[in-house]
């Protein structure tokens, strides 16, 4: 879990401790190779409760790529300091290959 051009990139089932208050601005996912038997669904947890309340992202059948940029259908999100972010697949679409999961973020008081 190491940052990338302003990006965390971490793997389902690792943790990342939050170092200062940010808002997500941007969740990317990318596949080598598109889910063909179903959506693939993921989920990016703060401290155990998902950071999305309006359903959660999905890597949709036969697409290698999408992009969230709307975490909250009620406001902004806030990851506090000190918080443990988790990544997590909830639904498996066992044929997408090379699973990328990028999550930008801005530093917030």
């Amino acid at each position: 879990m190491t940052p990338h051009d302003g990006a965390e990139r971490f793997g389902a089932g690792l943790k990342h401790l939050l170092d200062k208050h940010y808002k997500p601005t941007l969740l990317r996912i990318r596949a080598d190779g598109a889910p063909k038997l179903a959506d693939l669904i993921l989920d990016v947890k703060d401290d155990g409760a998902s950071i999305f309340t309006g359903g959660k992202p999905q890597l949709d059948r036969n697409s290698t790529s999408k992009d969230y940029d709307v975490f909250s259908v009620t406001g902004q999100v806030r990851m506090e300091k000190d918080s443990v972010i988790s990544l997590s697949i909830t639904q498996i679409a066992g044929d997408a290959r090379n699973l990328t999961v990028e999550l930008d973020m801005e530093e917030i008081e």
